[in-house]
């Protein structure tokens, strides 16, 4: 829906005129936000990396890679997850910048892999480091 393309966008924007560094902006969605966050950060270049946990749809998200490649993408989503698994291998196929497809097993949908799977935190943390210094 646009208007959750729009509210990412207003989360982006609202960033970047705040503290933030506008050189280091990267959002992480989970479930139905990994879908909005790649939507809207597809269209706000001021987005230089994402995060997408359990992303669902796979045809309105590769659309959206069209616009966000270059930029980094690491993906994470649970074999027993068949859509979510099956989206996050087409994006990670599709995309055609630094990325990364942690394929997990066992470890449930959405925020759920953080709980799940602790070392996924890690090695997040790890990848907004690299990407954003």
């Amino acid at each position: 829906e646009a208007g959750d393309e729009t509210d990412v966008g207003v989360m982006i924007d609202a960033l970047v005129s705040g503290t933030a560094d506008p050189a280091r902006i990267a959002a992480i969605g989970a479930g139905e936000g990994a879908d909005q966050v790649l939507r809207g950060c597809a269209v706000n270049p001021a987005c230089d990396t994402v995060i997408l946990l359990s992303p669902l749809d796979a045809p309105v998200l590769l659309e959206a890679l069209s616009r966000f490649n270059p930029r980094p993408l690491l993906l994470a989503a649970s074999e027993e997850d068949q859509g979510s698994f099956a989206t996050a291998q087409a994006l990670n196929e599709a995309a055609t910048g630094d990325k990364l497809f942690q394929p997990l097993v066992s470890a449930g949908h959405g925020t759920a892999l953080l709980n799940n799977r602790p070392d996924l935190t890690d090695l997040m943390i790890d990848w907004l480091r690299r990407q954003l210094g």
